[in-house]
């Protein structure tokens, strides 16, 4: 053997000893950062709130079943009954069809007439800015969502026997103007 060959080997097991310890603290070093790092990371939610009120579906689509497939049953689509009435007499009730043309035309004339003055009294109630551009968007938000309100007290107060369809009209239209009302507060002084 070389008498150089224990030195050597010597000098390369002492290198190597080296660089093992300088990779030991390098990974001590990376676990205090990660450590660090999922102690920084961890979020804390004090509280949800949710606002089902402010919740707006544009379109929705598709099936859900639950308990029973479309298959199973022997209903049809025209043997579905809402508040007494099947589905077809709803459609075709000319005097339901009349009560909502007028209640929507009310409305709309509300819409146009009053509401933007609404508006702008209810912004400077809460001290807020509101532009003319951004009425017009909340009054067009609120014609998008304004038929399927009118449809759902008209439905609630036909089903009442006891008031005829003037009372009806009359009531609906306070109804929906009361909703519109308040979502403009509600919305304006959130903003």
């Amino acid at each position: 053997m070389h008498p150089y060959y224990f030195q050597q080997l010597y000098q390369e097991m002492k290198a190597q000893s080296e660089k093992i310890e300088r990779l030991e603290q390098f990974l001590q070093e990376i676990r205090k950062d990660v450590n660090a790092m999922m102690d920084k990371s961890q979020t804390h939610i004090e509280r949800l709130e949710y606002h089902f009120d402010l919740l707006k579906i544009e379109k929705l689509e598709g099936t859900l079943n639950i308990g029973m497939s479309p298959s199973s049953t022997e209903k049809s689509l025209e043997d579905i009954t809402v508040n007494g009435q099947n589905l077809q007499e709803i459609q075709t009730d000319p005097n339901r069809a009349i009560l909502l043309s007028n209640i929507q035309e009310s409305v709309n004339l509300y819409l146009n007439r009053d509401i933007s003055q609404r508006i702008k009294k209810t912004a400077e109630e809460s001290n807020k800015q509101v532009d003319s551009k951004y009425t017009e968007m909340i009054i067009q938000d609120l014609r998008n969502q304004i038929d399927e309100r009118i449809i759902l007290y008209l439905d609630q107060l036909l089903a009442d026997k006891t008031m005829n369809k003037t009372q009806i009209q009359n009531k609906v239209i306070e109804l929906v103007k009361r909703d519109i009302d308040i979502a403009v507060q509600q919305h304006v002084e959130r903003e």
